[in-house]
């Protein structure tokens, strides 16, 4: 069978020339001069980070997800994200990923599970590793947060709510709301339709035996017991 989304193919593009425009140790802004699929000579320019990125989903038994919130600087704005930073040298994804996790919540994981690698922009080069981290606890190691990262807040809240938040524009980092909508399809979110019938199931072991009536559906006798619940008195 034909693989559609085949990704072979030769390199349309010829790289001339290479400067470093910026280097602060932890990025370079390159320019490559370059000739372009078409023939035609042009410019490219790109960040490039040395070290990778990683990005965690904390979901607790609960079924809470972990979020912090930081100014960032160059939207002039505050922003709900899920933990996320870039690695140190010689330091793997997954123990970078561990210790973005202590020093921006306060908490370590017992099961880690990748949830694949990829790019966020054709104008950055660095590899972003993603990680699904659950079994909850804090932190035993002490870490510390970097100068900038001072006002972060941390706060835990249901993963339906940080999915509604990425819907309607709370939650900005397009790669962060691709992450929690994947965290809810691996089945980390608490059913809130579980929870609506485990309350119905709760109250029902209170009420006295009741009948359905002629042609009454189950959602008609929920309705009706839920109504007036003590209607044959407390048990």
């Amino acid at each position: 069978m034909t693989d559609l989304l085949d990704l072979a193919g030769a390199n349309p593009w010829q790289t001339r020339s290479r400067s470093v425009v910026y280097d602060n140790g932890r990025m370079q802004l390159l320019e490559d001069a370059v000739v372009q699929p078409d023939g035609a000579p042009g410019s490219y320019a790109y960040l490039q980070l040395p070290w990778p990125v990683v990005a965690i989903v904390p979901v607790a038994n609960d079924g809470c997800v972990h979020l912090v919130r930081q100014w960032r600087y160059a939207w002039g704005r505050n922003s709900w994200e899920i933990p996320a930073g870039h690695g140190e040298p010689d330091e793997d994804p997954l123990t970078g990923a561990q210790r973005e996790l202590a020093e921006e919540v306060g908490l370590q994981a017992d099961t880690w599970e990748s949830l694949g690698t990829g790019f966020s922009s054709a104008a950055i080069d660095a590899r972003y590793h993603l990680f699904l981290a659950r079994g909850l606890s804090l932190a035993t190691t002490d870490a510390r947060r970097d100068g900038a990262e001072e006002d972060l807040i941390a706060r835990a809240v249901p993963l339906d709510m940080a999915i509604a938040a990425a819907l309607d524009g709370r939650i900005v980092t397009v790669f962060h709301c691709r992450l929690l909508r994947a965290a809810r399809r691996l089945g980390c979110s608490v059913d809130l339709h579980e929870r609506k019938y485990t309350t119905i199931r709760k109250i029902a072991r209170r009420l006295p035996p009741v009948t359905l009536q002629a042609d009454e559906t189950l959602p008609h006798l929920i309705g009706r017991l839920t109504a007036d619940p003590w209607r044959g008195g407390p048990p």
